[in-house]
């Protein structure tokens, strides 16, 4: 408990006094990728790609430790069906990650020989039928996937130990159908939709339009919903910050908010609204972000 205090107040006063350390990690050469998402635990950075591929890094070294290519002769409906969008980092080296079609792989890393992936497809998508898988997330227990395309079947769980699908159906992303099928042919606009899995088996779930809270343990249900049109409180970016054609990336643990405008990143508290710190250093673009809670 000492040591976890004494590293949780060092990285606040690290933002509060404007330390910052950070590491180029090397990523694919070709220019056309983009990563789509990442996942970070304690020891290991894992990366997914637009192609479909999969990539995990060694944090202390930053160094790549694993790598999964996407299966060339894998059916394709769109230029970016297999565009990777979740990754959940599990115990004892293994990662779960989707792509946009509705494929699950569940891949095991031997800590002997890193560059050993053995990977298997734990479902198989049916895009018809589904929609296109827009984000995915989950832990030990459940994983969870939101869908686009067909009305009444936003939502899919699975149990992590089983891998058979426990619940599916829900309207979060019907009025987002036709952006879902947009997805596979161009990934350059914002996500559909995006959810995060809370605390006491609670996903969260939000659109432009609309948020769902569920609880996914026993029986699933919708535990809240919220419109745009009702009431929130928010903090106003500043106008330098909103400038037309800057995208937004962000992330957040339990004490912090993080958000990259244009290259820059921004750290404010998750508690109380304060700013507290910006990364200007050449970091560029920004596609994706994760923050870690330890």
């Amino acid at each position: 408990m000492a040591e976890e205090f004494i590293s949780l107040h060092r990285t606040a006063s690290n933002f509060r006094a404007g330390r910052c350390l950070h590491t180029h990690i090397p990523t694919p050469a070709a220019s056309i990728l983009t990563c789509r998402r990442l996942a970070i635990s304690d020891r290991h950075l894992a990366a997914g790609f637009s192609d479909g591929s999969v990539r995990l890094y060694d944090l202390p070294a930053a160094s790549l430790i694993a790598h999964h290519a996407f299966h060339p002769h894998r059916d394709r409906l769109g230029q970016f069906s297999a565009a990777i969008v979740g990754i959940i980092l599990l115990s004892q080296r293994r990662l779960v990650f989707a792509s946009q079609d509705g494929d699950i792989t569940v891949a095991n890393v031997d800590e002997d020989n890193f560059s050993e992936v053995v990977a298997r497809r734990a479902r198989a998508g049916n895009l018809v039928e589904d929609g296109t898988l827009v984000d995915f997330a989950g832990d030990e227990r459940r994983w969870v996937g939101l869908f686009a395309g067909v009305p009444g079947w936003s939502w899919r769980v699975w149990d992590g130990e089983t891998e058979q699908e426990v619940y599916a159906g829900g309207s979060l992303t019907d009025a987002d159908s036709v952006a879902g099928w947009h997805m596979l042919a161009d990934i350059s606009f914002p996500s559909v939709a995006r959810i995060a899995v809370a605390a006491a088996g609670t996903v969260v779930g939000c659109t432009g339009s609309r948020v769902q809270a569920m609880r996914v343990g026993g029986m699933v249900e919708v535990t809240a919903e919220v419109s745009r049109f009702g009431v929130a409180a928010g903090r106003r970016m500043r106008r330098e910050e909103m400038r037309p054609g800057r995208g937004v990336v962000g992330s957040m643990n339990w004490g912090y908010v993080v958000m990259w405008v244009g290259g820059v990143g921004r750290v404010w508290d998750a508690l109380t609204g304060e700013s507290l710190y910006a990364l200007r250093r050449g970091t560029g673009e920004m596609r994706a972000a994760a923050s870690s809670d330890s």
